[in-house]
């Protein structure tokens, strides 16, 4: 997928999932699709999905300050 979006803008939604599924192999875009499908039928866990996305972003800027104490911190030492 990472691969893919190099390669194709994200400006067009339709023009770029259209370019995925004559792309993909073996129909693996498919995956890609299914939360919307389910979204429409109302199976999808938009609370489970705000939750991880929460924590997720959480954990980059937790690791982002790390980093940059640990970067900063060691400068001063020098």
């Amino acid at each position: 997928m990472m691969k893919f979006m190099k390669n194709h803008s994200v400006d067009d939604g339709d023009k770029f999932c259209a370019d995925l599924m004559r792309e993909s192999s073996n129909h693996k875009a498919l995956r890609t699709f299914y939360p919307s499908f389910a979204d429409i039928r109302g199976d999808f866990e938009w609370d489970n999905l705000h939750r991880l996305s929460q924590k997720m972003v959480e954990d980059r800027n937790t690791k982002v300050m790390r980093d940059y104490l640990s970067e900063t911190t060691m400068k001063s030492e020098n």
